[in-house]
Order: C-alpha cells, then sequence, then structure tokens
C-alpha cells in the first residue's frame, strides 16, 4: 500500500503543478492574438 501511497502523491503533486502553469495568462494565452499552445 505503502507505494501506491507514494505514487499517488507524486501524481496529485505534478497536477497540480502542472494546473498552476497552465493557467498563467501571459504566457499561456494572449488574448490580443487568441494564441495558445492548447488551441
Amino acid at each position: 500500500m505503502y507505494d501506491a501511497d507514494v505514487h499517488l502523491h507524486a501524481f496529485n503533486h505534478a497536477s497540480k503543478a502542472t494546473r498552476r502553469l497552465a493557467f498563467r495568462p501571459p504566457r499561456f494565452f494572449n488574448p490580443q492574438t487568441g494564441s495558445s499552445p492548447f488551441a
């Protein structure tokens, strides 16, 4: 069970970090040009 808990913790941490990066508007989305790496 320990291995699963560690994996889940690492996954949650990475997922939070990714969300923080993905929702920084100036870098990842520019309303003036409509440019986005996710579009």
